[in-house]
């Protein structure tokens, strides 16, 4: 027989949302709560079915059961409060994290479903958040999240709930969309990007290459010239930026080793503020690559920002350049960055 443990109370709004729960799940007509004791954890929510009034009792339990009897009902839910430190001075404000769950800091495998589907976060006043999940993959315990922070304080922390184990009442908040500035998979057109450069190139999309296919293709021929996509970003100015790509760079001549791809930042009057080189010659293809580039400090002071992500040919004519670009990420992105800690 089990044991039931003192535990703090719940607040108020976590009450609600575990006799919606019971609600949805059991088809209660009525509840009135006399005991209804916990923390955070993993849950077993028992309540009788169709009476006008019920005992809910929850207790720590990790295995699964369908039921206890005829009369009652066994529900399980989820929550782990996450604590989100910034170590910076400034406030953050709309900053994308990542929540790693591993075995060492998440014990609710056996509990959440198994594409993850049933997670969702809220903040401390219970408002849902946008996340994405990168990975997830029960099997192996391991999954990549990321949840768009509202706010974190300089030098302070927030805390926010991660909900797993019962229906997700939040789905379309899975939007990587809304928790990164710019995410650009290029599935049908170049979504937003604008081709800037020489009058020998051009962009538009190629369905036959990608990572997966369609992607972004800057081609054509010139000489002495860039030529590529940009898109303009708008931030606070104390962070700076990080972009997250893949690309590939391929010769137009099978005799040339001067493929090069380029991430440029650029003020509002087009003047360079900082680049980076993702290859810049030695090969005649790529192949497909991914490439991380980082900006803080150079970012600083700057509010709106071009994102260009270009080619050089700077070669004779019919030496041409080739350049793809999927799975285009934008986030904001300070020294040293937020960390996470998922609490018991």
């Amino acid at each position: 027989a089990e044991t039931e443990e003192a535990l703090p109370v719940l607040p108020s709004r976590k009450v609600a949302e575990l006799l919606r729960q019971i609600m949805i799940c059991n088809k209660l007509d009525a509840l009135l709560v006399r005991t209804l004791k916990g923390s955070f954890g993993l849950w077993k929510l028992i309540a009788a079915e169709n009476a006008l009034s019920a005992d809910v009792r929850i207790r720590k339990g990790l295995a699964l059961s369908k039921s206890l009897s005829a009369s009652f009902a066994v529900v399980y839910a989820g929550g782990r409060q996450i604590q989100i430190t910034n170590n910076v001075a400034q406030d953050l404000y709309n900053y994308a994290v990542l929540i790693e769950l591993t075995p060492d800091n998440f014990d609710g495998w056996n509990v959440v479903s198994e594409d993850g589907s049933d997670i969702y976060f809220t903040d401390g006043s219970g408002n849902p958040l946008y996340y994405w999940i990168q990975e997830f993959d029960r099997d192996s315990r391991h999954a990549k999240i990321w949840v768009k922070i509202p706010h974190i304080p300089g030098s302070g922390s927030t805390v926010i709930t991660m909900y797993f184990g019962s229906e997700n009442p939040y789905p379309n908040y899975n939007n990587p969309r809304q928790v990164f500035l710019v995410f650009s998979t290029f599935d049908s057109d170049l979504e937003g990007w604008e081709y800037y450069g020489c009058s020998g190139y051009h962009a538009s999309l190629d369905t036959g290459q990608g990572s997966p296919p369609p992607s972004a293709y800057i081609s054509g021929d010139d000489y002495a010239c860039n030529a590529g996509i940009r898109k303009l970003i708008e931030k606070e100015e104390d962070v700076g930026l990080l972009v997250e790509l893949d690309y590939r760079a391929k010769s137009g001549y099978s005799g040339s080793t001067v493929t090069n791809a380029f991430v440029y930042f650029m003020d509002e009057s087009w003047n360079r503020i900082a680049y980076e080189a993702l290859v810049a010659g030695g090969t005649y293809d790529t192949g497909w690559k991914h490439g991380v580039v980082k900006k803080y400090s150079e970012l600083q002071g700057y509010t709106k920002i071009y994102i260009y992500l270009n080619l050089r040919d700077g070669w004779r004519a019919n030496w041409s350049q080739r350049n793809w670009y999927d799975n285009v990420i934008v986030r904001k992105y300070v020294e040293p960055e937020p960390t996470v800690s998922i609490l018991s």
